[in-house]
């Protein structure tokens, strides 16, 4: 699946009630290079809005947001750094592919 697909199927998941979507990605955070370079992994989550308190040096657009609805709590990650993902009710994993 193209990278572009999957961020759009992502969109589509938040008109389904209880629908969710897993993402697997590499880590970066520019400000503490121990933080980069773990593979993560949310297995339940929804795409939100960017939060105007998110002021990032980094344009949003290289950004997905999305929220753990197991915590409740919003995350961010870039989008070329995901490599996986999953969308309810099937939960097959479908890598992604960003460079064709």
């Amino acid at each position: 699946m193209t990278g572009p697909e999957a961020i759009e199927r992502m969109r589509w998941q938040k008109l389904v009630p209880g629908a969710t979507f897993a993402i697997r990605f590499i880590t970066c955070d520019l400000n503490r290079a121990d933080k980069s370079g773990k593979i993560r992994v949310y297995s339940c989550c929804r795409i939100r809005p960017a939060r105007r308190s998110e002021g990032l040096s980094t344009n949003s657009d290289h950004y997905l947001y999305f929220t753990d609805e197991e915590t409740d709590e919003p995350r961010q990650c870039f989008k070329k750094l995901i490599r996986a993902v999953s969308f309810s009710p099937s939960n097959n994993w479908y890598e992604i592919k960003w460079f064709l």
